[in-house]
């Protein structure tokens, strides 16, 4: 979708983790290795990435898959 709007950056919040019951661990993974392979799969117009965590425990289970 970025890259069809043609842009360079976008955020990502850990979206249907913790109060919807997406594990924060699992959610924290799968976002930073998703936007980490696309990063270096090189196809993309996006050069930044920017993770949106609300609370500690989010920014602790995106911290840990950086």
């Amino acid at each position: 979708m970025a890259d069809e709007l043609g842009v360079t950056s976008v955020a990502f919040p850990l979206v249907s983790a913790g109060v919807y019951g997406w594990p924060l661990d699992d959610a924290g993974r799968i976002a930073v290795g998703t936007v980490r392979a696309d990063l270096a799969a090189g196809d993309t117009s996006v050069t930044s990435a920017v993770f949106v965590a609300f609370g500690t425990e989010a920014y602790e289970a995106l911290t840990a898959h950086l």
